[in-house]
């Protein structure tokens, strides 16, 4: 009699066993799913291409006052960068680490161009700076513009807010599943 019953006892408990790992697995997928489809989700990606638009019109208006300044431009950028800091400030929650990171080097490298770009504007029509201090201001105002044009620290913010983004849609893992 032993001999019939512990088999079945022991497939009872192997089948309840595999049955409580499958349902592991299935559960802990359902559950990533939701949180992948829920409304933080979509926030959360709302925010990285709110935070792209920003940093893309950002790069254009320093690129134009940096080419020629006007009172005009000079307000806008101004209104425009306070805007991107007060938006990646409020939407801290949603922004890895190394994204603020990022955030705040590019808006330091356009503050940067800004400050120089305005200070070689303003002592265009001044003669009696010194020599050496508008050359010292000319060369900062070239190096402003090199650094939109060849260190381009658009280019890193870019790379992770698409990085963050795919790993958040599982892009990368849809691909390697397929």
């Amino acid at each position: 009699m032993i001999e019939i019953i512990l088999p079945a006892i022991l497939t009872v408990i192997l089948n309840i066993l595999f049955y409580l790992f499958i349902k592991k697995r299935i559960d802990r997928s359902i559950e990533e799913y939701k949180i992948a489809y829920s409304g933080i989700f979509k926030e959360k990606i709302e925010v990285y291409r709110e935070i792209l638009d920003k940093s893309y019109r950002i790069m254009t208006l320093v690129g134009r006052y940096h080419i020629s300044s006007n009172e005009d431009q000079k307000d806008e950028f101004l209104k425009e960068i306070e805007t991107f800091i007060n938006y990646y400030l409020k939407n801290q929650p949603f922004l890895s680490e190394n994204m603020l990171d990022k955030l705040k080097k590019i808006r330091a490298e356009f503050q940067f161009v800004f400050d120089n770009s305005y200070m070689y504007f303003s002592i265009s029509d001044n003669r009696g700076i010194p020599k050496e201090m508008r050359t010292e201001i000319t060369s900062k105002f070239f190096e402003a513009g090199n650094k939109l044009k060849k260190n381009n620290p658009f280019d890193e913010l870019i790379k992770v807010v698409v990085k963050e983004m795919r790993e958040d849609l599982k892009t990368d893992k849809v691909k390697k599943d397929l």
